[in-house]
């Protein structure tokens, strides 16, 4: 066993004989799959207590075949959910790419409103240019360490980890709602 998935899925298998060594082995090196292995058997045990010696063991071959069934239930779920960019047309990947509906916009701005295109450039310009030309704005001075543009820059270089957090956990709830998980079967994102 390599990781604690491939041992996870050797749990979920029934602990079966072909994989043991390896699996005790990792077990021995790895404390999260030694509390998920003597959960796996205080459960064996508890179950074997509460029915008694009358248990019927399971038909040879039931773990496979449902093992099987939820790998091929997963497989459909994430297909239903995965476009495959081959079975769709050219046009429609290149409408669904955000850069086509912008240059869509625009050249619709240009053959429908080209003067009200070219005053708002006129516009645009003629604010950067007075921007540029006027003296700045004195922003008010900070407290003495904080008035030093080097600590203004440690700062500034302290928040960059919180801002890369922000975005990636904006994108994993944007892909949450674009993809839900689907029901049952604990699927992890």
């Amino acid at each position: 066993m390599r990781s604690c998935d491939e041992f996870e899925r050797w749990l979920d298998q029934g602990s079966p004989a072909a994989g043991a060594l390896d699996a005790r082995a990792h077990a021995g090196g790895c404390a999260s799959c030694a509390a998920a292995e003597r959960a796996a058997l205080e459960l064996e045990a508890a179950l074997a207590t509460a029915h008694g010696p009358a248990v019927t063991p399971a038909p040879p071959g039931f773990t496979p075949r449902v093992m099987a069934r939820i790998a091929a239930f997963e497989e459909a779920r994430v297909a239903a959910w995965a476009l495959d960019d081959a079975a769709l047309p050219w046009w429609v990947r290149a409408a669904a790419q955000p850069a086509t509906a912008l240059a869509c916009v625009l050249g619709g701005l240009v053959v429908w409103k080209p003067e009200a295109l070219q005053s708002a450039a006129a516009a645009a310009l003629a604010w950067l240019q007075g921007a540029i030309s006027t003296p700045r704005l004195s922003l008010p001075t900070l407290p003495h360490p904080y008035g030093d543009p080097l600590v203004q820059l440690g700062l500034a270089l302290a928040a960059l980890p919180f801002a890369a957090w922000a975005g990636w956990a904006l994108y994993r709830w944007s892909e949450r709602l674009v993809c839900p998980p689907g029901p049952g079967l604990g699927h992890r994102v």
